[in-house]
């Protein structure tokens, strides 16, 4: 039977990879050992039986989880999609059916997102659709000012904001 330190120690050094001594310097005081002590300890206490023991065990349950992570395949994705898809289908949920079919769509590269990207210099039509978004944006701006009772941004001097003189 191993303490909480102990465990904690293994679990260090097996599930979160730390080195001996790392770990035993997370889980026990240390502060007022020599380094060459915390090494020296972290090294006696992995080579007892039950600790050496348990964190054999938990590399293995590690390893385990890894290979059936890298079993999982594409055919493995498909089959689940067409599973849930007739299941959606069987229980009129129509939603979930279109989720399904996109997703097998996806996984079978049928169905991507197209991204457009553009390198050189901008011609005349990008600039004008440049300026149109950022009139755009400026009026959607003015309008959540106007609505939250605040003062719309004059900009009309160019990009920075022009200043106001209030008179009386």
């Amino acid at each position: 039977m191993l303490t909480a330190k102990q465990a904690a120690f293994c679990n260090a050094v097996a599930l979160e990879n730390q080195s001996l001594t790392d770990a035993y310097r997370a889980v026990y005081d240390t502060s007022k050992c020599k380094p060459e002590t915390v090494h020296r300890s972290a090294t006696q206490l992995a080579k007892s039986p039950t600790i050496a023991a348990r964190i054999a065990e938990l590399r293995g349950k590690v390893e385990a989880t890894a290979v059936k992570a890298a079993a999982y395949t594409l055919e493995h994705a498909m089959g689940e999609a067409g599973d849930v898809l007739e299941r959606a289908k069987a229980a009129g949920q129509v939603g979930a059916a279109v989720s399904a079919v996109t997703l097998r769509a996806k996984l079978a590269g049928h169905l991507m997102e197209k991204i457009r990207v553009q390198a050189g210099p901008l011609d005349e039509s990008d600039v004008k659709e440049l300026i149109a978004l950022r009139d755009e944006l400026r009026a959607r701006r003015d309008a959540e000012r106007r609505a939250a009772g605040e003062t719309p941004i004059d900009t009309r001097e160019g990009n920075r904001p022009v200043q106001r003189q209030v008179t009386h």
